[in-house]
């Protein structure tokens, strides 16, 4: 399947799962001027199957490690966070040219 969240962790006692996503952000989003320093990018596909399965009930964790960022380390529920989706420039020498979703660290 694409886009399946990286780990699953199950609770034998309770039957309870949990789905863990791992991302890297190395490159801050210039173009967001001060806002670039708490800014992170996940492909948008990707985060919108992590959403979808949220939202039916599915317990998904992301964690982030962006090292531009104060708190390098970061783990959330993709339920509510500021997110803008764009579309990278293809023309770039690096990245894959899929769209992105931005968001915000803070």
């Amino acid at each position: 399947m694409r886009f399946l969240p990286d780990y699953m962790v199950i609770n034998i006692e309770t039957r309870e799962s949990w789905f863990f996503e791992y991302k890297v952000t190395r490159t801050p989003c210039y173009s967001e001027g001060d806002k670039q320093w708490s800014m992170g990018q996940i492909e948008a596909n990707a985060w919108e199957n992590y959403t979808d399965l949220y939202k039916i009930g599915v317990k998904v964790v992301i964690t982030v490690f962006c090292p531009y960022y104060h708190r390098p380390l970061l783990a959330f529920f993709p339920d509510d966070p500021f997110v803008i989706r764009g579309k990278t420039n293809v023309k770039q020498s690096f990245g894959s040219g899929t769209p992105y979703v931005n968001i915000d660290l803070d």
